[in-house]
């Protein structure tokens, strides 16, 4: 089966430079204010160019990982899911998935 190759372009620029910031934010902790950079990153990408579909999975992929250390662990699913939609090969999406699936599932018992 052939696959279409689809060149990554780079992030513009304010998108990368919110990026950062969400970035910092995690690593120290602030998962909702990151939450918060990283939905601003995903709404400025034109999801309409292809050679951005690898940074909105990414994006998604971070923006989860926020979600799962706050414990929405429904709406990190939702992000992993449209994340592995947009890059089915996205390991990070996959492990953070599962573990939060995980988590719905002992909080029901």
């Amino acid at each position: 089966r052939q696959r279409d190759v689809i060149e990554i372009i780079p992030l513009p620029a304010a998108v990368n430079s919110l990026k950062a910031e969400a970035s910092s934010l995690f690593v120290n902790g602030n998962y909702g204010e990151a939450i918060t950079k990283y939905t601003a990153c995903i709404d400025m990408l034109d999801k309409s160019v292809p050679g951005l579909r690898y940074h909105h999975a990414l994006l998604l992929s971070n923006r989860a990982a926020c979600k799962l250390k706050v414990g929405q662990c429904t709406d990190c699913i939702k992000d992993c899911t449209t994340s592995l939609e947009l890059n089915p090969r996205f390991f990070k999406s996959v492990l953070r998935r599962a573990i939060a699936y995980e988590n719905v599932e002992n909080f029901r018992k």
